[in-house]
């Protein structure tokens, strides 16, 4: 066997992941906050029932008077999907 090609072969292998932890480490530094676990999206926020059924009316009243689902969607926090759902519901 070729002792020194396997040898050859590590240190190219130790040397790009040296490269990469230092790159990980310059990239960590620059950013000043962590990734959240939900992805970056804004907090779920808790609805008591009367709430529910005051935005579902609200949503489907909005969309009646022709109002865009992202507009209503971004108003409420919700995405469009819910918002098409409530109105398939309805």
């Amino acid at each position: 066997m070729s002792t020194k090609r396997q040898q050859r072969k590590l240190e190219k292998i130790i040397v790009m992941a040296q490269e990469l932890l230092a790159a990980l480490q310059n990239s960590a530094s620059i950013k000043t906050h962590t990734p959240s676990l939900n992805g970056g999206r804004p907090p779920r926020t808790r609805r008591t029932a009367e709430q529910t059924r005051k935005m579902k009316a609200d949503v489907l009243a909005a969309l009646k008077a022709g109002k865009p689902a992202t507009a209503i969607a971004k108003r409420y926090k919700v995405s469009t999907a819910y918002i098409y759902m409530l109105k398939s519901a309805a």
